[in-house]
């Protein structure tokens, strides 16, 4: 049986030939014209054993057309990407057995010579050869490999199957979202973070278009000129990008905007009021899940008008999706169901965060959450779940005590024990320099205990963020840590 995502894509290569499915600056494609460089990769691909492929590619018309002759070929793909360091991408390259690579010949760097690898060179494909025909009896298991970063250092793999894949697209669809061909998506993220693959995946089941970001220009500029030129109907965003984009919006406000889902981050009822004043045209949608769970599994509907559930500040992340299952153990959220992967490459399994329960695996995700009445709640790592001074503090209680206080801002906290020393350092995004760090600390005094008031306070024009949008806390921490020798 063809999976559902698979079915589709056919379907509207063969019959929207001249619909547009992706846009990049001022470059249109046509569904028949990637069809065309599908075609020419897949024939590039038949000789090829391997069922693991590495895309050596930037986001990109090549990127795109070369997942989906992997997958038109019954193999699954592990983005390389060219920004990485080598010691990485060797690493990933060893983990995922990877042995054919796909790129530009003249992109690849010399240190690949002596990894014998196989290599199919796009430059030298013929873009209009048109003699592949999909089988429909093909084997589809796993769709893709994304590497995460490990607590060993090393990347883990995270194998995510075209039944896994499957699952997602029909509880997409069971959302219950009014989208057809006419739609245009956002896709902000790069491809090793699986956001992305929503962001292209479900346009071309809808035979709608997606539109890219430029990547030369800084994240909340290209984001906003992309929703504002190409009319955007869905965008699927990060919640740091929300504050980073209002300087450069005035009073702009963009209307043609339907639908707005937040994800990879907690989202903030202060970010869901900046983003309403933005696109008052749009349902807002808190959509929650880690790679192990295919993309996202669970959604919160946003209520206009009416209070917006959450906790401390941290918007709800509602209710499962069709097929997926939550439950709460030592107060950690665990996942359960169709779109759960079976576990990473070369782990042994008692080494891996699954837990059987009544006979089904579920997934451990290291997230703290309760439940109230049906929906859920995701307070954040618990890893950000401290001890200071003997008492359990959670980070985020900080932050949203302080976007209570000055809404205008946005704040992280970081925490940090040298030998009997602890420290809080908060960190706020204040442009303009409005507060002086005596207001701030008075201010706080008077909302939370002693031990939970900063150390110090660090102020900052523009988050430091990371390559898929979010606010990069670990180069916030080494910034510190540095600034201290």
């Amino acid at each position: 049986m063809v999976p559902i995502h698979i079915e589709r894509i056919l379907f509207h290569f063969q019959n929207s030939q001249d619909q547009v499915v992706l846009g990049i600056g001022d470059q249109k494609y046509t569904y028949g014209e990637l069809n065309s460089r599908v075609q020419s990769i897949a024939l590039g691909l038949r000789n090829i054993e391997e069922k693991r492929i590495g895309l050596f590619l930037e986001s990109s018309v090549e990127a795109y057309a070369s997942i989906v002759a992997c997958w038109l070929m019954g193999k699954s793909y592990v983005i390389l990407p060219p920004k990485y360091p080598f010691e990485r991408i060797q690493k990933i390259i060893h983990q995922g057995d990877i042995r054919t690579i796909i790129g530009l010949r003249s992109a690849l760097p010399d240190e690949f010579e002596k990894l014998e690898l196989s290599f199919l060179d796009l430059e030298k494909l013929n873009a209009f050869e048109k003699d592949f025909n999909f089988s429909t009896s093909m084997e589809l298991d796993e769709a893709y490999v994304l590497f995460t970063s490990g607590t060993t250092g090393e990347p883990k793999g995270v194998p995510i199957s075209h039944a896994n894949l499957a699952n997602f697209v029909a509880a997409f669809l069971d959302l219950g979202y009014d989208l057809n061909h006419e739609d245009r998506f956002l896709q902000m993220f790069e491809l090793t973070f699986d956001l992305s693959i929503m962001s292209y995946l479900i346009p071309m089941v809808l035979g709608a278009s997606f539109y890219l970001i430029n990547q030369q220009k800084i994240k909340s500029i290209a984001i906003y000129e992309v929703l504002e030129i190409q009319e955007i109907t869905f965008a699927l965003m990060v919640p740091s990008v929300v504050k980073t984009m209002e300087p450069y919006l005035k009073d702009e406000i963009l209307g043609k905007v339907k639908y707005t889902q937040f994800c990879g981050e907690a989202l903030m009822t202060s970010q869901v009021k900046s983003w309403q004043k933005i696109c008052p045209n749009s349902d807002i949608d808190n959509v929650y899940g880690p790679t192990e769970a295919t993309i996202y599994c669970t959604r919160y509907r946003v209520p206009r008008g009416l209070p917006i559930k959450n906790w401390n500040g941290l918007v709800c992340i509602g209710q499962p999706m069709f097929g997926t299952d939550l439950c709460i153990m030592n107060e950690e959220l665990l996942i359960g169901g169709a779109q759960v992967t079976h576990g990473y490459l070369k782990v042994p399994r008692e080494n891996q965060p699954f837990e059987v329960i009544q006979e089904t695996s579920y997934y451990r995700t290291g997230d703290l959450a309760t439940k109230v009445d049906s929906d859920f709640y995701c307070l954040g790592r618990l890893d950000r779940q401290v001890k200071i001074q003997g008492f359990r503090v959670e980070l985020s209680e900080i932050e949203y005590a302080f976007q209570k206080l000055f809404p205008e801002h946005e704040a992280v906290v970081l925490f940090f024990r040298q030998d009997v020393q602890e420290k809080l350092i908060l960190c706020i995004l204040d442009p303009k320099n409005k507060r002086t760090e005596i207001e701030i600390f008075n201010q706080l005094k008077a909302v939370l205990p002693s031990y939970m008031i900063p150390q110090q306070i660090r102020k900052f024009e523009n988050w430091l963020l990371n390559s898929n949008g979010k606010i990069d806390r670990k180069q916030l921490e080494n910034e510190f840590l540095h600034s201290k020798g």
